[in-house]
């Protein structure tokens, strides 16, 4: 404080003599680094309120919760001012009680504010050495090594036999910091009850020397108290309405902070929060993990009961809630007054607040003071961040709208940087994918000629068919064969197509699904690893649909060989059914695998991304889903992991042919690796499979 002319007395307080050593506050329990104030003169009240000699901006903290007093017979005592949360000495409740050096103040419950009172300024940094049935005693550590040990000679002899000859040092650095050192002491050394070989110490450091403690010491650094009020800070009750731009925010304009002579304790506590905050929230990786640190942060330094974050939707322009915190109902008026007009808004009582009177919106709302500000980053507009009090009017100040303001544009800022990440991700990914699929072109046209050629000779097993027309065994292979060259050629194809980006152009046809399925189980029932597992068809219905037979076949071979990989042999099932569902023929495809993590899942259908390491390309599910798409269906995905997973492929259902359909067999099932039917003679590849089992 200004030593020219004393504030108080035009106040009409009784200040301390200037002769007396005043005693001193160090606020420990806090967001911010500990900070010594004055008690510069009595009653001096503690509260949430900003007319509180000492402000504390903590939820735990009532509005005036607490005052220092000084009694008839010279003493100093705390006294509670029926506050909420109580108040506390060295742990004790009180409602009024005499104060001594190095007594621990906590003011709220367990998680409230911590003070350290101290009967007279720290000059110079000491220990607080705290024994039983003795009041605390100050050693002080001057320039040279404190040792602290069990021996004579140390500067703090503790008589104990878990405390080693030389159980610790402090020292200090070039800085005028401390570091206290464990010296391999057997007992060990703690600051706040952790175990520590060396620390850097701050003021109210709790230092145990060995485990039970055999001593408890406390830190105590030296520090200038700072005055609470400026020389022209008045007391006056804040105004009832306030709205203000960016340019009229001391945080956010130098010009003003070095006009401004009111940069007081408390002005210098909101700079060290607004500091501490920036570097936190540009560190966060994604919205709600920023809204989240935000609110924590706005309701550790203001009394807010309710807070909400809502940001712009960039394809609708619409305000969405990404966080929120605390109970309570955001003015929609007081949202759209912020959004179209970019300027903070501060409402100390909503009831008297004549800009609200005619409407609805706050009339519903509980809160009695609001505060509201854009969130920006230079010209671009992100959202509104709204906070409220529900109970009390008046908790509001024009100091507080101007802090949220700042604390706004930095988190403007950090969501335009996760923005401009974002983009840069996806524009990454999208060249690398170009690339690899451009390369992956090239190659398909190169290998598609070699292939076809090498495919050719398959064609030659139609002339053992010709030579052998009655053998079912050769009429069997003969499929298989053809079957597979066939596959071959349009894998070739179509992966060529994907990479080109070309719209597929299929021939289709009408066919009914249950016999394409079984002619295609049963071909795929001599690969050696789905015979290891139990594989079984159910038809719940003889659908018809306009597809590309072979299209189709492509990609229920893809999805049941995804099955195969994913189920372990002998006792992997897989389940195949057929189906009718509001108008769409449906084919599950289900598995008793791995399953896939919920992470995982939306990433599945990514170009080149695979859950098969390097023996998967990350090509078959999106061609799949290509082949799905051009039948103008859907290809969906459920999975659980350590239960299964299930693809359903869903077609437009046709009318059936005029004919009359085949007789409907049995369902078929498959142990040990072969599908089996117990009726329907007349499919072609049954007694393929019977001579196979």
């Amino acid at each position: 404080m200004e030593r020219g002319s004393n504030p108080d007395l035009a106040r009409g307080k009784r200040p301390m003599s200037a002769s007396a050593s005043s005693p001193t506050l160090w606020v420990l329990g806090s967001d911010l680094p500990p900070y010594a104030v004055e008690v510069t003169d009595f009653p001096f009240t503690l509260g949430r309120h900003g007319s509180n000699r000492l402000p504390l901006r903590h939820m735990d903290v009532s509005r005036y919760h607490a005052e220092i007093v000084k009694l008839d017979n010279g003493d100093v005592a705390l006294r509670d001012l029926n506050s909420s949360g109580g108040s506390f000495v060295n742990g004790e409740p009180i409602t009024e009680k005499r104060l001594a050096d190095g007594d621990d103040i906590r003011l709220g419950k367990a998680g409230g504010i911590h003070l350290l009172y101290l009967d007279s300024p720290a000059t110079e940094a000491f220990l607080l050495e705290y024994a039983p049935d003795k009041p605390p005693q100050r050693k002080r550590l001057g320039a040279d090594k404190f040792i602290i040990g069990r021996n004579p000679d140390c500067q703090l002899t503790l008589k104990s036999s878990s405390v080693s000859r030389y159980h610790a040092e402090i020292v200090r650095l070039a800085d005028g910091a401390y570091r206290l050192r464990d010296l391999n002491s057997i007992g060990g050394t703690y600051v706040n009850d952790q175990s520590i070989r060396e620390a850097e110490l701050k003021t109210g450091d709790v230092i145990a020397i060995s485990k039970p403690a055999a001593g408890r010491l406390r830190f105590v650094g030296a520090n200038r108290p700072l005055p609470l009020f400026g020389e022209d800070e008045a007391e006056a009750e804040p105004e009832t309405t306030l709205a203000i731009s960016e340019r009229q925010t001391r945080f956010l304009n130098p010009d003003l902070m070095r006009e401004t002579a009111n940069v007081n304790a408390k002005m210098l506590r909101r700079l060290s929060a607004l500091y501490d905050l920036s570097h936190q929230l540009m560190t966060q990786a994604s919205q709600a993990a920023l809204t989240e640190s935000w609110l924590a942060a706005l309701f550790a330094a203001l009394p807010l009961d309710y807070g909400v974050v809502l940001v712009s939707n960039p394809q609708t322009g619409q305000l969405e809630v990404v966080g929120s915190r605390g109970q309570g109902q955001p003015s929609r008026s007081v949202i759209a007054r912020v959004q179209k007009d970019r300027v903070g808004c501060l409402s100390s009582d909503t009831r008297a607040d004549a800009r609200f009177a005619s409407t609805q919106s706050i009339a519903l709302a509980t809160a009695r003071a609001i505060l509201a500000v854009p969130i920006s980053s230079g010209k671009r507009f992100w959202g509104v961040c709204y906070l409220s009090n529900e109970r009390n009017p008046g908790v509001f100040e024009s100091e507080d709208l101007e802090f949220v303001m700042a604390t706004a544009r930095t988190a403007g800022l950090a969501l335009e940087n996760l923005n401009l990440i974002h983009e840069l991700r996806a524009t990454q990914n999208m060249l690398v994918q170009s690339d690899r699929l451009a390369t992956m072109g090239k190659m398909c046209a190169s290998i598609s000629h070699e292939l076809r050629n090498r495919l050719a000779l398959i064609s030659g097993v139609e002339v053992i068919q010709l030579k052998y027309p009655h053998d079912p065994d050769v009429a069997r292979l003969t499929e298989l064969a053809m079957h597979g060259q066939r596959r071959a050629l349009e894998l070739v194809e179509e992966i060529r197509l994907f990479a080109r980006n070309s719209p597929a152009q299929y021939a289709f046809e009408l066919h009914a699904l249950r016999p394409m399925l079984e002619r295609l189980l049963s071909l795929m029932c001599v690969d050696t690893e789905l015979k290891r597992r139990t594989i079984t068809f159910q038809a719940l219905a003889e659908p018809y649909a306009i597809v590309n037979e072979a299209k189709i076949e492509q990609a229920l071979i893809n999805l049941v060989r995804n099955a195969v990989d994913a189920t372990p042999p002998g006792a992997g099932a897989i389940n195949v059914s057929l189906g009718v569902e509001q108008g769409m023929a449906t084919i599950h495809i289900a598995d008793n695998g791995h399953g896939i993590p919920a992470e995982l899942l939306p990433r599945i259908w990514e170009p080149f991304f695979t859950t098969k390491g390097e023996h998967g390309t990350g090509l078959g599910l999106e061609i799949c889903r290509r082949i799905v798409e051009a039948h103008h269906g859907r290809l969906m995905c459920s999975s659980q992991v350590g239960v299964g997973t299930r693809f359903t492929i869903l077609l437009p259902a046709a009318a059936p042919p005029t004919l009359p359909a085949p007789p409907r067999p049995a369902a078929m099932r498959q142990t040990g690796g072969l599908p089996t039917l117990a009726s329907r003679p007349a499919v072609p590849s049954q007694d393929c499979l019977e001579r196979s089992l």
